[in-house]
């Protein structure tokens, strides 16, 4: 049975949705909020498969609570509701499995049911090995499968995260870096689309790649992959003149530059 919770501020909402999901026999509505600060508080509780999200909501917009929502749990599946068709593009960005614009039509609610069991259907299998090359070129492999990003954004601030790797970035830093000339709001919807689709890319690794939000700020912490710069910045900052060891670490990372330069 696929777990969900349901979040609008419009109560005949909640009980429509509600209702059709409960005619599905393969859904379950753990629970409903008017108040998206307490769907945010309670998913450990719930633990829901998929949300179902209001777009316009007092207290939280529906995309900052999917954002937190994607931080608790980056499996979860997303819907949005809105009475606004430009939220669809928005809504994709964050790769939503599907959008409902109100009112609701029966019809369009069926062919989204239709989308999301295909997707619950997928049984997501742990991976266990992760190879990222910045020399050269940049690159990942998860289980020796390249990693197709799709969105250049989403490599472009994996690849900026990774430089930083171990420290907190504030999001208005990160903007003024990589798109010193987006108008705030936009560059602000690209940077949650891209940090959606790292989760997603490395929904299977939860355990080597961890991306924390906090403060306005993301932390990305990689453990136990196998990364050239990495690798490099590891033997550097931890050389001793009066280890042989240290030695061997940086001939092991010059090896990095000499495969680069032939």
């Amino acid at each position: 049975m696929i777990r969900a919770i349901v979040v609008d501020d419009e109560w005949f909402t909640l009980e429509y949705i509600r209702e059709r999901l409960a005619q599905t026999g393969w859904i379950q509505v753990v629970k409903e909020y008017e108040n998206p600060l307490e769907a945010f508080h309670e998913i450990a509780a719930t633990a829901p498969h998929v949300a179902f999200i209001d777009v316009e909501m007092p207290a939280m917009d529906g995309m900052t609570l999917a954002e937190k929502l994607l931080e608790a749990n980056p499996l979860i599946h997303l819907v949005f509701i809105t009475a606004y068709s430009q939220y669809a593009v928005r809504a994709f960005d964050l790769n939503a499995v599907d959008y409902l614009l109100k009112p609701i039509n029966p019809e369009r609610f069926g062919k989204m049911l239709t989308k999301l069991q295909s997707v619950c259907a997928k049984l997501v299998k742990p991976a266990t090995t992760l190879r990222i090359q910045c020399f050269g070129h940049f690159a990942a492999w998860i289980d020796d499968i390249p990693v197709k990003w799709e969105r250049m954004k989403a490599e472009e601030v994996f690849a900026y995260l990774l430089m930083h790797q171990g420290t907190r970035v504030h999001k208005n830093t990160i903007i003024e870096h990589l798109w010193p000339g987006y108008e705030i709001k936009k560059a602000i919807a690209i940077l949650q689309a891209s940090i959606h689709k790292i989760r997603s890319v490395f929904a299977r690794l939860k355990d080597q790649v961890v991306l924390e939000y906090a403060n306005s700020s993301y932390c990305l912490m990689i453990h136990g992959a196998d990364c050239d710069y990495l690798s490099v910045m590891r033997a550097i900052t931890q050389f001793r003149s009066d280890d042989q060891r240290s030695y061997e670490a940086l001939e092991q990372a010059a090896r990095h530059y000499v495969s680069i330069s032939a």
